[in-house]
């Protein structure tokens, strides 16, 4: 009986190791599968970083466009607002002596208000007018469609086309403006009181205008603001700038007025230039509020500038609703 009992509990120390064993060996195996499974998601952290990393430098080293490529032409579709079309009409008749402007169908309207607006403003003149019927392009089926009435406007550039307009020369006018009152606070902490500082003036960098309302500033506080080179003008544009500054300067008492000013900026400015480049210049060179477009980080304009393929059209779309004011005036 005693050998049996002894048996009997030599077979249950037996078992009870061996469940020890196995239970050991389990945790082990367990332990082991997650530092496989945590390698695994390191790894695969490691790859997703990499893959963004490479992302990032593929679009920073891509190139910025800065120029758009303008044709004489506008045809009105629904994709825009009418501000984006009447600011291309006017970048264009800064670039051209004549454009076409195209309206169709439900367009034809849309494009009458666009050069009402360039006649209103003295931007552009309307040179000759011609309505016709249109087929439309073939579909799938190798047949044209409906034909569409359409009305196509010759505009040729008017007294005021070759100026800048619209928010560009809103801007412009900020800047001249900019400058004139950091002169005049200047001036006036020199000064005892205002009308001291404006009657006994000693500063020859500004002074008022004949309508003792605005000032005008000196021939080298008009250079000083740093419009050469900035805005990508041409070599000729530019001598032609020099030269026009120097000539009002001599006529005006060695003083450049806000028209002058605004004259000036237009030779400075090139026409292709795209907006968002241009909205970028003005904020981060002369610290002006472009909107809300344009006070952005600068990785989100580069995610804005290198959109899809329709991007550049989508940037000028919403980049010109700035000039939506100047079309409701006539709606």
């Amino acid at each position: 009986m005693l050998k049996a009992a002894g048996l009997e509990e030599d077979t249950k120390r037996d078992s009870t190791a061996k469940d020890i064993k196995m239970a050991d060996t389990k945790d082990v195996t367990t332990g082991a599968e997650a530092d496989t499974t945590v390698t695994t998601e390191t790894s695969e952290n490691k790859s997703a970083d990499a893959k963004a990393t490479t992302s990032t430098t593929k679009r920073a080293s891509k190139p910025l466009e800065l120029f758009d490529d303008l044709e004489p032409r506008v045809t009105l579709s629904s994709r825009h607002k009418n501000s984006f079309y009447l600011q291309r009409a006017r970048r264009l008749l800064r670039l051209y002596d004549e454009i076409k402007i195209l309206g169709g169908s439900n367009d034809i309207s849309r494009a009458c208000l666009v050069v009402e607006l360039l006649k209103k403003e003295e931007t552009g003149v309307v040179a000759s007018l011609e309505t016709r019927m249109q087929l439309s392009s073939l579909n799938a089926k190798g047949e044209f469609g409906r034909p569409q009435p359409v009305i196509e406007f010759v505009v040729r550039r008017g007294n005021y086309g070759q100026f800048v307009s619209g928010f560009a020369q809103r801007k412009m006018i900020e800047l001249f403006e900019k400058q004139a009152a950091q002169l005049v606070s200047t001036n006036e902490d020199e000064e005892d009181g205002d009308e001291k500082m404006v009657e006994n003036n000693n500063s020859n960098d500004y002074r008022l205008n004949s309508d003792k309302e605005t000032y005008e500033l000196s021939e080298d506080c008009v250079r000083k603001i740093g419009l050469e080179g900035v805005f990508y003008a041409t070599e000729e544009k530019i001598r032609e700038a020099d030269e026009f500054l120097r000539d009002c300067s001599s006529k005006n008492g060695g003083f450049i007025s806000l028209p002058q000013f605004i004259q000036y900026a237009s030779l400075l400015i090139n026409p292709k230039l795209k907006n968002i480049q241009f909205r970028r210049i003005l904020k981060h060179k002369f610290k002006l509020n472009v909107g809300k477009y344009g006070m952005i980080d600068d990785e989100d304009d580069e995610e804005e500038e290198h959109g899809d393929a329709h991007g550049d059209e989508e940037d000028a779309n919403k980049h010109d609703d700035d000039d939506e004011d100047d079309v409701q005036d006539i709606e």
